[in-house]
């Protein structure tokens, strides 16, 4: 039985129509009627609300209705529990396939990132890659909470301890890892080291305080408000006014 399938049944055996769980999860509920069709292969986010909105743990959803367990606590990414191991499988493929899409969309861009862009240039690169380093806190986070770094390092610890792990399911792990290496530790690092670079450059800083400027202005003229005041400002007029 497909994930898809599995979600009508549970979702049916508790009366539940797709508009409610819509309302439950927070996703469309064209969304979830393509994932039990089985037009729609559910992301890891996507599957962690599904299995709340039906009050189950999210292996649950990947297994047979024979196996499923009734009030359980949520189930651990444990590797040697055959239905935790589906729902990691599933999570590291999600995962794998969000870091590289990432990878491949910003790494040749960071890559090409100059320490001497003019200020306009950097200030405009500083955009998108302040919005990838977010990002990547972001997935870092959820890594952590959500317990799958914990899963996958354990994982590879224990077949280098030569415990036989399922070919497959070893496999997943170790192309999520060199996925994960690739834009949480090289691609992310490089974003970071190049925002500091830019942050010593007394030029650049120099026009975003002058852009900053310009924008206040002209939101108080179209306001007709008087412009803001940045802290920093603030103590510099406060400072004078005192010393006047």
């Amino acid at each position: 039985m497909d994930i898809g399938h599995r979600i009508r049944e549970l979702r049916e055996a508790r009366e539940l129509t797709v508009r409610v769980l819509s309302d439950r999860t927070g996703l469309a509920e064209n969304s979830i009627a393509r994932i039990e069709r089985g037009e729609r292969m559910p992301g890891a986010t996507s599957v962690e609300a599904i299995a709340r909105g039906l009050g189950v743990a999210p292996g649950e959803l990947f297994e047979e209705p024979a196996l499923a367990g009734k009030g359980e606590a949520p189930l651990p990414l444990e590797v040697a529990e055959t239905p935790g191991r589906g729902y990691l499988a599933m999570l590291l493929d999600s995962y794998t396939g969000i870091f590289s899409d990432l990878s491949e969309g910003h790494g040749p861009r960071i890559a090409n990132l100059s320490e001497d862009l003019p200020p306009s240039r950097s200030l405009a690169a500083y955009q998108w890659v302040a919005e990838f380093t977010y990002t990547c806190e972001l997935i870092e986070y959820q890594l952590t909470q959500n317990g799958v770094m914990g899963a996958v390092i354990s994982l590879l610890d224990r077949a280098d301890d030569g415990e036989d792990i399922p070919a497959d399911l070893l496999r997943k792990a170790r192309d999520f890892q060199q996925a994960w290496v690739k834009l949480l530790v090289e691609d992310w690092a490089s974003a970071r080291k190049w925002v500091e670079s830019q942050l010593e450059r007394p030029e650049v800083m120099a026009h975003s305080s002058k852009n900053k400027q310009e924008a206040e202005e002209r939101l108080a003229r179209e306001t007709g408000t008087d412009p803001v005041i940045s802290m920093q400002d603030y103590k510099g007029r406060t400072r004078a006014a005192a010393a006047g």
